[in-house]
């Protein structure tokens, strides 16, 4: 939805590192491991603001460091120039149709490819692109 709103370029991630899990935890009984967890809602939030160490029960390893340190530098990167890309950084593309829709999959190893669900969600935004066309921004009402 924000391609349609203007100049603004949008940049696309998803997060894909299976946290490392607190020992001896438990799902359904079973203990589990960063595998059985994987990447759960809002878990790059600590990489972002490396806070990794805030969690002290949790032995993070150093592709965990590594990852906090490459998105810190993404984020602050784009808050100062609207852009994640710096210097020694793998390419972060623009999310465009031109660039064939790429997505940085954030992990041990990070990169930028094409996005794997396009045709669903090109169905679930095409009822804002209708809209868009029939009252386009700055239109009124």
């Amino acid at each position: 939805y924000q391609r349609a709103l203007g100049d603004p370029p949008v940049y696309k991630y998803e997060f894909d590192r299976a946290v490392p899990v607190v020992p001896g935890m438990r799902v359904n009984g079973v203990e589990a491991t960063s595998v059985d967890i994987g990447a759960n809602h809002a878990s790059e939030i600590p990489y972002v603001f490396g806070a990794l160490a805030s969690n002290k029960s949790i032995t993070w390893q150093p592709e965990d460091l590594r990852l906090s340190d490459l998105m810190q530098s993404y984020w602050s990167n784009f808050a100062k120039t609207g852009n994640p890309n710096g210097d020694g950084l793998p390419v972060w593309p623009k999310f465009t149709e031109a660039g064939n829709y790429q997505v940085m999959h954030l992990d041990a190893v990070s990169q930028a490819l094409p996005e794997m669900n396009r045709a669903r969600h090109a169905f679930w935004d095409a009822p804002t692109e209708k809209r868009k066309l029939l009252n386009p921004v700055g239109a009124g009402s």
